[in-house]
C-alpha cells in the first residue's frame, strides 16, 4: 500500500486538518518501509504470532495470562490456546444473547465436540460439554474463557468424553447402555 492508500482511511472529521495530515505522514514516508510489512496478514488471527497476537489481544481485551493457575502447565497460554481464547472473544463480542448463535459459535470454535445449554429457569443455566478430553481446554471452558455467558446468570459445566446416557431414542447426543456417560 502507498502513504496516500493510509491517509485516506484518515476520517473526515481529521482529514482536512493539515497538521493533522502531516503528523500522521511523518512515521509513513521516514520511518516505515511500507511495502515490506503486510499489516493484513501479520494480523490476521489465523497466521499472526507472538506480539502481534498479544497486539490483538489488548484490542479485544483478553489477556494472554490467565486469571487463574491451571492444573498443569503455566498461566501464560501459547500461541495456539491464546488464538482459541481470542477467537471465543471475538464471538462473545458478537454474540446476539440466544442459545442457537452460543451453538454456532461453539461449532465455529469446536467443530467435532457438541454443546448442550439447558436454562434452568432460575437465572442459572446448564452447559454440557461432549467430546473434548484435554484437561487445559476444559479449564479454559469451565473458567468462562470460551462459552457466552448472560450477565447474571451462573453457569454449572458438566463434560462428558463421548456421549451423554439417556432413554429412548439415539441421537448425536444421547446414546444407551454401553455407549453414553451418566453426567
Amino acid at each position: 500500500m502507498e502513504i496516500l492508500d493510509y491517509l485516506n482511511l484518515i476520517t473526515s472529521e481529521h482529514r482536512s486538518q493539515p497538521n493533522f495530515i502531516s503528523f500522521a505522514s511523518i512515521p509513513l514516508e521516514t520511518k516505515m518501509d511500507i511495502a515490506a510489512i503486510d499489516f493484513i496478514a501479520a494480523f490476521d488471527l489465523d497466521t499472526a504470532a507472538g506480539v502481534q497476537l498479544d497486539t490483538l489481544g489488548v484490542i479485544l481485551g483478553r489477556t494472554r495470562t490467565l486469571k487463574y493457575q491451571p492444573s498443569s502447565g503455566s498461566p501464560t497460554l501459547s500461541d495456539d490456546n491464546y488464538r482459541l481464547v481470542l477467537r471465543a472473544k471475538i464471538l462473545q463480542n458478537l454474540w446476539d444473547g440466544t442459545t442457537e448463535t452460543a451453538l454456532n459459535d461453539w461449532q465455529t470454535i469446536f467443530p467435532s465436540a457438541l454443546l448442550v445449554i439447558k436454562d434452568n429457569q432460575d437465572m442459572t443455566m446448564q452447559v454440557t460439554v461432549i467430546g473434548i478430553t484435554d484437561t487445559f481446554i476444559r479449564e479454559m471452558v469451565s473458567n468462562g474463557l470460551v462459552v457466552p455467558k448472560p450477565e447474571g446468570v451462573g453457569i454449572t459445566y458438566v463434560f462428558a468424553n463421548s456421549y451423554v446416557f439417556g432413554y429412548g431414542p439415539e441421537t448425536n447426543i444421547v446414546k444407551g447402555y454401553g455407549q453414553g456417560e451418566w453426567v
